[in-house]
């Protein structure tokens, strides 16, 4: 499946406005993936996805937060950090910024966009898959 097909159901059921003004409508996702550096970890998320216009180019951007888990440290301890990520479609990348500086940590390229709602992608330090869901009925503000 191309990926401007794959997202344009989203982005369209994202932008319709419902006939409510305390509701909006919703994608949700979940996402996992792992990274091998340059600090190996495990990325999760699983939450709303919100639609937005950037200003220097005439795409839509989908935006939410993850938990990245970093492991293999000395003291054998997980640490956790939040971060936000981003999506710009068609065709990417997936990018995950670093929430105190809003740099981006990396990015990844390579989409994979399948029939049954699963995005794919990755770069040479890991992958990241995400799968959407949009909710068939607005949700409160």
């Amino acid at each position: 499946m191309s990926c401007p097909d794959f997202f344009q159901p989203h982005l369209a059921w994202l932008n319709q406005r419902s006939s409510k003004s305390n509701m909006i409508n919703v994608v949700r996702f979940q996402l996992s993936g792992h990274v091998s550096a340059p600090f190996p970890g495990a990325l999760y998320g699983s939450g709303n996805l919100t639609a937005e216009l950037t200003a220097n180019k005439e795409t839509l951007l989908l935006a939410t937060r993850c938990l990245f888990s970093t492991f293999g440290n000395k003291k054998g301890q997980l640490t956790f950090s939040e971060e936000t990520l981003r999506i710009y479609v068609p065709n990417g990348p997936l990018e995950r910024i670093q929430e105190a500086s809003s740099s981006v940590i990396q990015s990844y390229a390579n989409f994979e966009c399948r029939a049954d709602g699963t995005l794919l992608c990755g770069n040479k330090f890991g992958n990241v898959i995400v799968s959407f869901t949009d909710i068939s009925e607005p949700t409160p503000i």
